[in-house]
């Protein structure tokens, strides 16, 4: 019978495994792993946060193993609780931060990896913004909103937005005053992630804009919002604003005044709008429409390239998600589920699919769902610190 011990001569000859094969292993690994193995050699150490490395496992990430996280406030303790509903469709607990406290606080961003929340402040000055990779659950940064600038007015609120600009390889937070609680478009702050700094922006309101929804996407570095008229209810206007560049600009929107819904989303990169419609025979239905450039690369068309069939309930749409609509029922009572109910509306076989999420500290009218993909990206170099 052969020995089947290997002589550790033979072991101490064989050449090591080349960098590309190391790298191709490591890339499929979840980011605990990935953190543990930093601690293998020197190499890997050095491989694992190395920013090439950083992006080749966001890419694969991305392309296989996307999910949603979820957040919401506890029904009883207003601690905010996350989740991440996996590709299996199964919700799994994401702990947070012992370093901070979640109460009332809120999610109103995620890209690559990077969670953008919002927390309550103390009356004093300006709710504090955190930056947050769940992954790696202790990397946290406090951004400190500048308490005396023109941005800020007693009695005044502000919108934000979250996103990835990869001219700059940079992450920007949107800061937009509310004046007297009118949703109007007016000067605005911008926060690098690079610099650690903010940045006033003017923004010329000459034809009286109007944010309608709170809710932004970003798509190739642009950060987009509903928009429309003050004065007039049943207009709407694409509102971007250009994350490297700094600058606005409107785009006009499809015929969008009969939607009791509509939601701006990412299908296939582009810029999308879900939209829920009552039909003629009173049924409801789900469309959706992709915005691209013309043939002349000088302006934009939008193209509807989804019906669903009738819906079984009346729906507020979400996001995209893989290949399907996601989306919360507004008319529903949900006396059958401890918990809180999702949809899942597939793009290809115009099925739906019913989500129970089974958890008895839901809060259901408060719920937030973003598209989440598990990185290493970091927060930056001052680590549960506070930005300039």
């Amino acid at each position: 019978m052969a020995d089947i011990v290997e002589n550790p001569e033979k072991k101490a000859d064989r050449p090591p495994l080349p960098r590309h094969i190391i790298v191709n292993i490591l890339k499929r690994l979840p980011v605990k792993s990935l953190i543990q193995f930093q601690s293998v050699c020197k190499d890997w150490k050095n491989l694992i946060k190395s920013q090439s490395f950083i992006e080749i496992h966001l890419h694969h990430s991305s392309h296989q193993n996307s999910s949603l996280i979820l957040g919401w406030q506890h029904s009883r303790s207003f601690q905010m609780q996350v989740g991440l509903l996996n590709h299996n469709v199964q919700l799994l607990e994401v702990q947070t931060s012992p370093l901070i406290n979640w109460i009332f606080a809120k999610i109103f961003g995620s890209s690559n990896g990077l969670l953008c929340v919002r927390i309550a402040g103390d009356n004093v000055g300006p709710r504090p913004i955190l930056l947050w990779n769940p992954a790696i659950r202790d990397q946290v940064r406090k951004v400190r909103v500048r308490p005396r600038t023109s941005i800020d007015s007693e009695g005044e609120d502000y919108i934000l937005g979250f996103g990835f600009s990869p001219v700059d390889n940079d992450y920007k937070i949107v800061r937009i005053k509310i004046p007297n609680y009118q949703l109007v478009v007016s000067p605005m702050e911008v926060y690098s992630l690079n610099s650690g700094s903010w940045k006033e922006v003017e923004f010329v309101n000459s034809k009286g804009m109007t944010i309608r929804c709170l809710r932004n996407v970003t798509v190739n570095g642009v950060m987009f919002w509903i928009g429309g008229k003050q004065e007039v209810n049943d207009d709407y206007t694409l509102l971007s604003f250009d994350l490297s560049k700094e600058e606005w600009t409107m785009i006009p929107m499809p015929d969008l005044s009969i939607c009791d819904k509509k939601k701006l989303v990412v299908y296939e990169n582009k810029l999308a709008v879900a939209t829920g419609i009552v039909g003629e025979d009173k049924s409801y239905l789900i469309h959706l429409w992709v915005m691209e450039e013309d043939a002349c690369g000088v302006g934009w068309i939008w193209t509807k390239i989804f019906t669903s069939r009738p819906c079984p309930y009346m729906f507020d749409p979400l996001t995209i998600w893989r290949n399907e609509i996601v989306f919360k029922p507004f008319n529903q009572i949900q006396n059958d589920v401890p918990g809180s109910i999702l949809y899942l509306l597939n793009l290809t076989t115009n099925k739906f699919q019913r989500v129970a999420l089974r958890s008895s500290s839901f809060n259901r009218i408060n719920i937030e769902v973003f598209n989440y993909v598990e990185s290493l990206v970091s927060v930056g170099n001052n680590i549960n610190g506070e930005g300039l």
